[in-house]
């Protein structure tokens, strides 16, 4: 490595006074000043430069063999063939990612992580968990609650035993199992009433909808949700969505539903004025305009739209309007042909970006659309599921 050379000093001429002068040449005295800082800046410069391309070497020559150890190792003296725990050291520390996939993680594995945790410093954590309901894996998300910024787990088991304060960090919350649904236990985890930073939830498939209120949820700072598979009623979402006010991005899905059935009405309408992106799916016919028109949504601009009955009414059918949409996407129906898509297309005219099934495509849809009477600005026309069949009306 070059030897230090010392620091050349602040310049002797301020750099104020130089972009005044602009092109107007300075003094003789002035000049005889600045012409040796000039150099010796530039030499100093040339320094750090050769001092900085020496420790980006020295890097790289240890990060390749320190990748190449923690591969070679981690199978064959720190853990058992059938664990699989997954440590991210590209950041050098700055956060530190577990993954845990394990019928019942063995005291081998728990004490690995332990001793890597550990030696993790007090970086932020990220902490992914399946099979949680084990004595082993919930004191480890106990003990180091206090760093996690992301949690994923299948179970609340270990929210029950964590204390109010003791997830200040956190900011992401999954629960969600790739087996079945998530059991939401009946006790309240009092650590989400006090996990300030909590903004992002997502919830996956729910066993019942029994005790969600008592999980102790902060609805009212959440910017993003994604409920995608729950036996939640219509009322249910209106009552959590109303609580959330500083949403942007909204996934909610619903598995139970009576299709012959009325969309209940709020109390009132509900205003998500941050909303801009929102997605709604279900797994039976819904009524999307009854369901939606008991919104306020002023700064929408993306919406997703899959499966269910697009008329409110088969007589007399308002879609609701959504003036600030940039992009519509609708990914299926339940009819052959239009199902009252081309109403919603009339209530959307700002959107540049629209993705409809291929089956509700018609002559005189087309012929409004080049004459602009319909989608004036759409830019981007995709027809999704261009298939023979399907196109003809036969299922």
């Amino acid at each position: 490595m070059p030897n230090p050379a010392p620091e050349c000093g602040p310049p002797p001429l301020s750099v104020e006074k130089l972009a005044v002068l602009k092109n107007n040449p300075i003094s003789a005295s002035e000049a005889l000043v600045a012409q040796p800082w000039l150099v010796g800046a530039k030499v100093e410069l040339a320094r750090i430069n050769d001092e900085i391309q020496h420790l980006e070497a020295l890097r790289t020559a240890l990060l390749s063999p320190l990748e190449v150890y923690r591969v070679a190792l981690a199978p064959h003296k720190l853990l058992p063939v059938d664990a699989r725990v997954a440590l991210d050291m590209l950041a050098l520390w700055s956060d530190f990612r577990v993954e845990i996939y394990e019928h019942e993680p063995d005291w081998n594995t728990v004490d690995v992580l332990n001793t890597w945790l550990a030696r993790s410093g007090q970086h932020s954590l990220s902490l992914e968990i399946l099979n949680g309901d084990y004595t082993s894996t919930t004191k480890l998300v106990a003990e180091y609650s206090h760093r996690i910024h992301f949690l994923s787990l299948d179970s609340m088991a270990s929210l029950v035993l964590l204390q109010p304060g003791s997830l200040d960090l956190l900011e992401d919350l999954c629960l969600e199992s790739e087996d079945g649904p998530v059991h939401i236990l009946p006790s309240s985890p009092s650590a989400l009433l006090r996990a300030t930073r909590l903004c992002t939830l997502t919830i996956g498939e729910l066993e019942d909808e029994i005790h969600l209120d008592s999980v102790g949820i902060p609805w009212h700072q959440l910017t993003e949700l994604s409920i995608t598979q729950s036996p939640l009623s219509v009322l249910h979402y209106y009552y959590i969505l109303e609580q959330c006010a500083d949403l942007i991005t909204a996934h909610i899905g619903i598995l139970q539903l009576d299709i012959n059935g009325p969309v209940l009405a709020a109390a009132e309408k509900i205003t998500l004025p941050a909303l801009r992106t929102l997605g709604l799916g279900w797994s039976s016919l819904f009524n999307y305009p009854g369901f939606l028109e008991n919104f306020a949504l002023p700064s929408l601009v993306d919406l997703l739209l899959i499966q269910g009955d697009f008329n409110k009414d088969r007589n007399s059918f308002i879609a609701p309007t959504f003036s600030t949409l940039q992009r519509l996407a609708i990914d299926d129906t339940a009819y052959g042909e239009d199902p009252g898509i081309t109403s919603w297309l009339y209530a959307c005219p700002s959107v540049v970006d629209v993705r409809i099934p291929h089956s509700v495509i018609s002559s005189p849809m087309l012929t409004e659309i080049t004459e602009e009477s319909l989608l004036p600005h759409v830019e981007m026309l995709i027809a999704q599921g261009a298939d023979p069949a399907r196109a003809n009306g036969e299922h």
